[in-house]
């Protein structure tokens, strides 16, 4: 290797991992909204929660929007992953997490639509939806150049 040529930095394997897990779940959790919308309207969540139907009626189209979007992150972040390339890894999880602080954002304000059980999971796990993204913003500050 000459003085000239640049060693691609190795990432660590959490990095990756954790990239794949939140495109995974933006995967499935799109792919369930676009496929099977009405079920995503009724039992998202788990079946019985009906954490979207307390909020409105149902909106197909509105729903479908919302999982092709999900899926596209998804796909974005599983090719980042794949690549592990830092840069895109970054702005993925940039996505996700603005994604995550306007969605909790609108949640904070509904959260008198549900149980007290209700409402502290969804905050429990809209917080964690936007601190996994902001982890991994923070690792790929290891690898930048």
């Amino acid at each position: 290797m000459t003085t000239t040529e640049h060693r691609a930095p190795r990432l660590s394997g959490a990095l990756r991992r954790w990239t794949m897990v939140l495109g995974w779940g933006a995967l499935i959790q799109g792919g369930w909204a676009y496929f099977w919308p009405r079920s995503f309207y009724e039992d998202f969540p788990v079946d019985g929660a009906a954490w979207v139907s307390t909020l409105g009626p149902f909106n197909d189209h509105l729903i479908q929007d919302v999982g092709a979007a999900l899926i596209g992150m998804g796909a974005a972040a599983l090719v980042a992953a794949v690549r592990g390339d830092v840069s895109a890894i970054r702005a993925v999880a940039s996505g996700f997490v603005l994604f995550g602080v306007a969605h909790l954002g609108f949640h904070l304000g509904e959260l008198d639509h549900f149980s007290p059980a209700a409402a502290t999971t969804q905050v429990a796990t809209l917080v964690a939806l936007v601190l996994l993204p902001a982890a991994l913003v923070s690792m790929t500050g290891r690898w930048s150049r």
